[in-house]
């Protein structure tokens, strides 16, 4: 009896939510591979929800254990956890849509060890901070904000035309038209001000540094994957998380007159006891603010 398995199905609306193992029939202790999927409304049928991956994993005896990998509703990885007994203990990278590595670094006992690399995007390092302990204890930085991932104003591109070349043909010269049909997503309100004014409370005499977090705008404009890019400590990383998270819907990005989802990226500084906040739509626009 000890080897005996129960295999478990869960399910809502009749869609599979839940894919899953444990232990013991009363389902307290999870044991091996995990699937979860989550839920979001059929944009294009407008008539029913469909199922998204969301988390894969394993458990071994109730505790995570191994590479735990997370998506977005888009598909593409999200990010990369790696538990030893049910603690962050290795690798830690997250992605971009196209699945390239933005910060790569590793735990260990739940707390960031080592170095973590901010990654540009050709591949080359933009940010290295040295942790002791989940604390930076010292950070080297690009001084050119255009190599940060994504750096430069974002140019959707509607349309390319060759409008000449050179005589052997090898070099073409053409025209790029941006996409006017797109706009970002935009709060409707002084989103800078709400945020310092809930996390004000928090901040002391010896806090000093910065935060760099990632955010998206759903087509519905409800603010959800609230994730730490770069970290000061523990709970000044988690208050900025609780307050975004926490924040009025924002108006969603449009793409041809249509709601679309869109990635925010916001900065928390602190200098001398004073507190800013800044946001834009690319790290490189948002060391330009």
């Amino acid at each position: 009896m000890a080897d005996t398995s129960w295999h478990v199905k869960e399910y809502q609306n009749d869609l599979l939510i839940t894919d899953c193992f444990y232990m013991d029939e009363k389902m307290k202790m999870p044991n091996g591979k995990f699937t979860h999927y989550l839920l979001v409304w059929n944009d294009t049928a407008k008539t029913h929800y469909s199922p998204f991956l969301d988390a894969v994993g394993t458990y071994f005896r109730g505790q995570k254990q191994g590479t735990w990998i997370y998506y977005t509703n888009k598909g593409s990885k999200a990010y990369l956890n790696t538990y030893h007994n049910g603690k962050l203990d290795g690798l830690y990278q997250s992605y971009t849509d196209n699945d390239q590595v933005v910060v790569e670094g590793n735990y260990r006992k739940d707390k960031r060890e080592g170095e973590w690399h901010v990654y540009g995007p050709n591949g080359n390092v933009v940010i290295t901070d040295e942790y002791e302990n989940g604390k930076v204890v010292s950070s080297i930085s690009t001084s050119n904000p255009s190599d940060m991932p994504s750096g430069g104003r974002v140019v959707r591109v509607d349309h390319i035309k060759v409008i000449g070349t050179s005589p052997g043909g090898n070099l073409k010269t053409i025209e790029i038209s941006e996409d006017s049909s797109f706009t970002n997503a935009s709060p409707g309100y002084d989103f800078k001000a709400v945020l310092v004014e809930k996390l004000k409370a928090d901040i002391t005499s010896d806090l000093q540094g910065w935060v760099i977090l990632q955010f998206l705008v759903a087509d519905d404009g409800s603010i959800g994957r609230v994730a730490v890019i770069r970290k000061l400590g523990d709970q000044i990383d988690q208050d900025p998380i609780d307050a975004i998270s926490n924040c009025h819907a924002w108006r969603p990005a449009l793409k041809n007159n249509k709601a679309i989802d869109d990635e925010v990226y916001c900065i928390v500084k602190v200098t001398n006891s004073v507190l800013t906040v800044n946001y834009a739509y690319t790290l490189g626009d948002l060391f330009n603010k």
